[in-house]
């Protein structure tokens, strides 16, 4: 499949139609909608910003060529160009029953659109100086400062030169940090419930995490410092092998008599000849001393008489060091 056929296949697959979504038991809550813009008080100076004319180039042509130098700042057509093409609201669809749903030139999960654009600037042809927020439904720049700003920015980049340099600069705002700040307390919450089992201890936790995770991530940082090594899951496991162990070092035979390790199918001691097993006279098969009848052939042993006893325990000799005489 070529020229797209697989990517518009996959897209024909796997859309929504108006029979899917409302085969679906969710359903929208419309009144628990936030708003689709930002606004800002009415009574605020506004600018006006024009309608962008066609330039009758192509969108793949123009994306594929080199783009040419223009005016060192740009004018009011040309902001208006850049932040209606780029943040604007082309298109709006209204439903039965009055709901309009306000479709922008970037694609954004329920048409929530939480990306503000706001520009600082200096002087410029139709733009005085000051900082603006771009309101897309009235296609206007909201003055929020007068003055030009950029002393600010260049104080807030840590002196960046390029910050003072530029004509205008547009700051995009939207909801990340928030959205990450509840990620890390949910995601503290639910760590901490899988390494202890102290109410005490999730609620300190979280609420550190909560409290402190917006200076600069220390909450965080001190949760990952302080929190238990092992999750619960983890110790079970670990006490499981620690009990493991100790029960095969516990069920290791030892000599009666020395108490060095022997093994199972040995007859005797290697340490100290202490009988360990002896051998059943009728089917010879080893058992232990103190077995009063044999379990694979249900006979008595011999007597304890008739055994071998074990010989004692002699030191070795060990020869001393001579000298010779020509030392």
């Amino acid at each position: 499949m070529g020229d797209g056929a697989a990517a518009r296949a996959y897209h024909e697959a796997t859309k929504h139609s108006w029979e899917s979504v409302r085969r679906r038991a969710w359903f929208l809550d419309r009144d628990d909608q936030p708003r689709p813009f930002k606004v800002y008080d009415v009574d605020l100076p506004r600018v006006e910003l024009p309608d962008p004319p066609p330039t009758g180039v192509p969108a793949v042509a123009a994306i594929g060529a080199r783009a040419t130098p223009g005016p060192a700042a740009p004018d009011l057509p040309a902001l208006a160009r850049l932040l209606r093409l780029g943040a604007g609201v082309r298109r709006t669809v209204r439903f039965p029953g009055g709901e309009e749903i306000h479709f922008r030139t970037y694609a954004s999960a329920g048409a929530l659109y939480p990306v503000e654009v706001y520009a600082a600037c200096g002087e410029l042809e139709g733009v005085d100086a000051g900082l603006y927020h771009f309101d897309p439904s009235a296609a206007a720049l909201v003055r929020l400062r007068e003055g030009d700003p950029r002393g600010h920015l260049v104080r807030a980049t840590a002196g960046e030169e390029a910050a003072a340099r530029a004509p205008v600069v547009l700051a995009l705002t939207g909801a990340f940090f928030f959205a990450f700040w509840i990620s890390v307390v949910i995601w503290a919450f639910r760590d901490i419930r899988s390494r202890t089992r102290d109410l005490f201890a999730q609620v300190l936790a979280t609420l550190l995490v909560l409290l402190f995770t917006p200076f600069l991530g220390a909450g965080l940082v001190l949760y990952l410092l302080l929190r238990p090594k092992e999750t619960l899951a983890q110790a079970y496991e670990r006490a499981l092998e620690e009990e493991a162990l100790l029960r095969d070092i516990e069920q290791q035979a030892a000599c009666p008599r020395c108490q060095r390790p022997v093994k199972e199918d040995w007859q005797v001691c290697p340490s100290c000849r202490q009988p360990l097993k002896v051998v059943c006279a009728y089917c010879k098969r080893l058992m232990a001393p103190d077995w009063v009848i044999c379990p694979y052939c249900a006979h008595e042993p011999a007597p304890p008489s008739q055994r071998p006893e074990a010989a004692p325990t002699t030191p070795p000799v060990v020869a001393a060091p001579t000298r010779s005489l020509s030392q």
